[in-house]
C-alpha cells in the first residue's frame, strides 16, 4: 500500500514463501522508492564503467558502488586446520561432504573437540542462545565424563551415529519453507542446509539434556605404575 506504482510493488514482491530467505522485519524503506531521484533496478550488473554500472543494456551514473552483498554461511571459508585421528583436516572434508556434526557439538573423528553453534544449530525463528545454552550443558557433562575417565583419555564420537543424526536431519527439511527452493545462505554450494536446525529448539534441548557416553568411543590413558621406592 505504501508503493504507488503497480510495476515497482511487483519489483518488490518476493516471488519465494516467506521464511525461504532469512526474514527482514521492517517496511520503513519502502516510501523512499515513490521518490522521483531514487529507482529500483533488478537487472544484473552486466558490467562495472569508468562512470557508472551497465545494467539490463542501460549504463547508469553513480558516484559510489555498495556491495551489500551478504555473507558466507552455508560453505566453509575458515582459514584453520583442524586434524583429526586419520589426519585429515576437518575444514577441507567439510568443503568437501559439507559440514555436519552430531547435536551440532561433536564430529567422528576429532576427539575431545566441541562447537558452539555448529553446523545445523542456526534458528529460522526463537533466539540461537537457547540453543547455545542446550549445548553448553552437554559440553559440560562431556568434560565431566573425561574427567572421571583420567588425564590422557579421550572421547571420539561413533561415526555411525553421526551419520544416522544427520540423515535424519536432512530428511527433516522436507516440506518445510527452507526446503522450499529458494537460494539463501542457509544453502551451500550443493543444495545442501548446513545451518539450519529443522525442529523446534525445545526439541534441540531434548536431545541435548543427557550426554550419553555409548555414543562415543572412550579410550582411556593407560596409567605407568608407580616406582617402588627403597
Amino acid at each position: 500500500k505504501q508503493v504507488k506504482d503497480p510495476e515497482l510493488r511487483k519489483k518488490l514482491t518476493p516471488r519465494y514463501k516467506i521464511g525461504c530467505k532469512r526474514i527482514l522485519k521492517s517496511d520503513d524503506y519502502y516510501p523512499v522508492f515513490n521518490q522521483s531521484h531514487v529507482s529500483l533496478v533488478t537487472d544484473p550488473i552486466e558490467q562495472f564503467l569508468p562512470d557508472g554500472i551497465l545494467a539490463g543494456g542501460k549504463t547508469y551514473q553513480v558516484d559510489a558502488a555498495i556491495l551489500a552483498t551478504g555473507f558466507v554461511a552455508a560453505d566453509i571459508e575458515l582459514r584453520v586446520k583442524i586434524i583429526g585421528l586419520d589426519g585429515g583436516d576437518l575444514v577441507e572434508k567439510w568443503k568437501i561432504k559439507g559440514a555436519e556434526a552430531y547435536l551440532g557439538t561433536t564430529v567422528a573423528g576429532y576427539p575431545n573437540l566441541a562447537f558452539i553453534l555448529g553446523p545445523n544449530t542456526g534458528l529460522g525463528s526463537n533466539s540461537v542462545v537457547h540453543m547455545m545454552e542446550s549445548q553448553m550443558r552437554y559440553i559440560m557433562q562431556y568434560i565431566a565424563c573425561l574427567e572421571q575417565a583420567g588425564t590422557g583419555s579421550y572421547l571420539d564420537l561413533q561415526e555411525a551415529v553421526q551419520e544416522s543424526y544427520n540423515r535424519n536431519l536432512q530428511k527433516d527439511f522436507k516440506g518445510t519453507v527452507w526446503n522450499a527452493g529458494c537460494k539463501s545462505w542457509y544453502i551451500n554450494r550443493a543444495g545442501k542446509n548446513t545451518t539450519i536446525f529443522p525442529r523446534l529448539s525445545v526439541r534441540f534441548r531434548k536431545l541435548t539434556r543427557v550426554f550419553d557416553v555409548s555414543k562415543y568411543r572412550l579410550v582411556k590413558q593407560k596409567q605407568a605404575s608407580p616406582e617402588r621406592v627403597l
